[in-house]
């Protein structure tokens, strides 16, 4: 609801909160990722969205979009790096 409100701050709050109760919650993982994504906190983003990549179900829309941000890398990341990281870790 904040997030779509434009509140990604928010949103992060809640989602950090709730997570705390539900930390194997994929879907929380994701969401988190994507507003703080929207909050270009790079870093963050990337710890959840590879929680969602190695714990969500294959092929799942937020396991598949979650992976696509981690080949491509941040905005701002050199050419290639984002993507030479994650493929190290796989």
């Amino acid at each position: 609801m904040l997030a779509s409100q434009g509140d990604s701050e928010g949103a992060v709050k809640l989602y950090y909160e709730a997570l705390r109760s539900e930390a194997e919650d994929v879907l929380l993982w994701y969401a988190l990722g994507v507003n703080l994504k929207r909050l270009r906190r790079w870093q963050e983003a990337e710890k959840a969205f590879r929680y969602v990549v190695r714990h969500g179900e294959p092929g799942s829309t937020e396991a598949r979009l979650a992976r696509i941000w981690l080949d491509r890398g941040a905005p701002g990341d050199h050419a290639g790096a984002g993507k030479l990281n994650w493929a190290r870790e796989r």
